[in-house]
């Protein structure tokens, strides 16, 4: 779920000694590849093809930015994707969930209660999960959660910044 690979490129030529790796499909990576080229910053970041669903991540990382990809999936697949992260992060590694996101009691905020509606009605295992939900699960798997940013409209999104303990 790396997409583009933009993230990454603004990231390390905003943060010097920063590498990092974009982590999508084969055809996104390729085309990610391509505009972090583009954006001057192939250097410092590789792209490669993985599938969340059977690959296994390398690691240790020590951050680990997972966006716009857990609105996708059900719980389960969510506490999957957030093992495998753990398991290839080092102790006191950094992780950001940064995706759309409910209120804890799943009734709001409106722009989250209607592109949670759009995403059981579009795809197949879609859902918006709670801030609270993903502070639990992040918690099964290892992780403290240190902060939690809602990033104001047109954004609409929220980030939840944990770290993994020791």
């Amino acid at each position: 779920g790396g997409g583009p690979g933009t993230y990454s490129a603004l990231l390390t030529q905003k943060t010097p000694g920063l590498s990092a790796e974009v982590l999508d499909l084969p055809a996104v990576a390729n085309i990610a590849r391509e505009i972090v080229s583009g954006m001057g910053a192939g250097d410092r970041v590789t792209c490669t093809a993985f599938d969340y669903y059977k690959d296994t991540l390398t690691g240790p990382y020590d951050a680990i930015l997972i966006s716009g990809v857990l609105h996708r999936e059900q719980p389960d697949g969510v506490r999957s994707i957030l093992a495998k992260a753990s398991a290839a992060s080092a102790p006191g590694a950094v992780i950001h969930l940064s995706d759309v996101m409910l209120d804890d009691d799943r009734a709001g905020p409106l722009f989250g209660t209607m592109f949670a509606l759009n995403m059981r009605v579009l795809a197949h295992d879609g859902r918006c999960h709670s801030v609270a939900e993903q502070t639990a699960w992040l918690a099964e798997v290892g992780y403290t959660v240190t902060a939690v940013h809602r990033l104001p409209a047109p954004i609409n999104y929220t980030v939840i910044r944990a770290e993994k303990r020791a």
